[in-house]
């Protein structure tokens, strides 16, 4: 969310910095982004993908060598947003598959992101899971919510940003979702300029590598209609958007997502992830919820106090999960190993993006 995995390949705008010949252009891209968010009420969009993932493109966390899969995959899913724009909140819903550490092999998972304006979850219902092909979810030990409070959850990933290109909430250092609002870059390290609609920004990464970010920006919309990175003339990601018109608002309807590894100026695709929307609502009412209650029976870890426990029937007292296992099962056993089954996959998926992160920086 990616989820998880906040992913490290993909270094925005916002997230860069750049001077001289053109640093008004940017600042008029961040103004445009602003606007159109100020613009909006609500957005609704389903989409669903379609994920090519190369054998041998994920390291081994022990030795950091590219081993897994051990085929090439392919896998489909869905991902669906809700914004209230107005009262900056938040939901993502996806349905994929996501690299287990442990077991060497992918898992599927459902979970939901959520920000109401002030807290942030991560929902794994538990049927769902189980439908969709989760046998970790069957355990009754299974962490169905989890609460991070104030502390920014894992939320969103490079393949969300056409949708926040489209709505002006740009998923990078510079976004602040309790205002929503997007802070322009630093204008002091590196160089932008201009070459008809390409948006260039250079900027060096130690003494081997140089960035090369070109953004193709339509000239009337200011939307960002497509993305790549060099290293030092070497191609190593890509995100090409196509977008649809509704009311005078723009949403993406397609978009293609590729990442690269290269070594010796030969260049191989790790990943490759098309999405389609399937549905759109612009400025129609919010029919999902932006966060959830705890109910009885269900398994919450509260990441404030590190506490893994299930929610009591009314008058019953609280125990923690490992409480109820040592009660239940009459041997004491940490129960850490519960959450870490989930977390495992993320930590691994964000364990990858920085590894491609370094690779195509040639560190």
């Amino acid at each position: 969310m990616l989820r998880s995995s906040v992913c490290f390949l993909f270094v925005l705008l916002a997230g860069s910095a750049c001077i001289a010949d053109d640093h008004n252009l940017v600042n008029d891209v961040f103004e445009e982004w602003n606007k159109r968010a100020a613009s909006w009420q609500t957005l609704l969009l389903r989409t669903r993908f379609e994920q090519f993932i190369a054998a041998n493109s994920i390291p081994d966390m022990d030795d950091g060598i590219l081993k897994y899969p051990l085929k090439d995959t392919s896998f489909t899913g869905t991902i669906e947003y809700q914004f209230d724009l107005k009262g900056h909140r938040y939901r993502r819903k996806g349905s994929q598959h996501i690299f287990n550490a442990s077991t060497k092999s992918f898992d599927a998972e459902v979970y939901v992101s959520l920000f109401d304006g002030t807290n942030f979850q991560v929902f794994n219902p538990k049927q769902e899971n189980i439908d969709w092909g989760n046998s970790r979810s069957q355990s009754e030990y299974w962490i169905e919510l989890t609460l991070f409070h104030e502390k920014r959850a894992p939320f969103f990933s490079s393949l969300d940003s056409p949708v926040f290109y489209a709505i002006g909430l740009v998923p990078a250092r510079g976004f602040d979702m309790k205002k929503g609002q997007v802070t322009p870059p630093d204008l002091s390290k590196a160089v932008a300029r201009r070459t008809k609609d390409i948006l260039m920004i250079e900027f060096p990464i130690g003494k081997r590598s140089v960035i090369d970010e070109r953004y193709e920006i339509d000239p009337t919309t200011l939307l960002v209609k497509s993305m790549r990175k060099y290293v030092s003339g070497m191609e190593g990601y890509s995100l090409e958007i196509e977008y649809k018109e509704r009311d005078g608002k723009f949403f993406p309807f397609f978009w293609v997502e590729r990442e690269y590894e290269f070594k010796d100026e030969h260049r191989r695709l790790m990943k490759e992830t098309k999405v389609s929307t399937i549905e759109a609502v612009v400025d129609g009412p919010m029919i999902l919820p932006f966060s959830v209650t705890p109910t009885p029976g269900m398994n919450v870890l509260d990441v404030s106090t590190d506490v893994e426990y299930r929610v009591p029937d009314p008058g019953k007292p609280l125990e923690t999960l490992g409480e109820i296992f040592a009660r239940e099962e009459h041997a004491p056993r940490p129960i850490g190993w519960i959450t870490l089954a989930f977390w495992s996959a993320i930590g691994c998926a964000a364990f990858l993006g920085l590894y491609i992160f370094l690779k195509i920086r040639g560190v």
